[in-house]
């Protein structure tokens, strides 16, 4: 499960450089379309908040997991969340 979320973090991060590759060539234009530039930025902050949501969903799952193991009950408590 977690190569799905690592392939559609990488396929997001891909279509934002790609998006900000078209905002530095577009922009050498002579006359550059304002609105052109406004929907590729916007693309980007889309693709971020995919991102975001993706990191999100990962860790969701990752403490649904911890709470059907019982591990988040235990005694001492652990903060599985950081890194040993």
């Amino acid at each position: 499960m977690i190569e799905v979320y690592k392939m559609r973090i990488e396929s997001l991060e891909s279509m934002k450089f790609n998006s900000q590759q078209v905002i530095e060539t577009y922009r050498t234009y002579r006359d550059p379309n304002p609105l052109f530039l406004l929907q590729q930025k916007e693309l980007i902050v889309n693709e971020e908040i995919g991102i975001a949501k993706t990191i999100g969903d990962i860790i969701e799952t990752y403490v649904d997991y911890l709470s059907a193991a019982g591990n988040l009950n235990q005694r001492p408590y652990k903060n599985y969340l950081i890194k040993p």
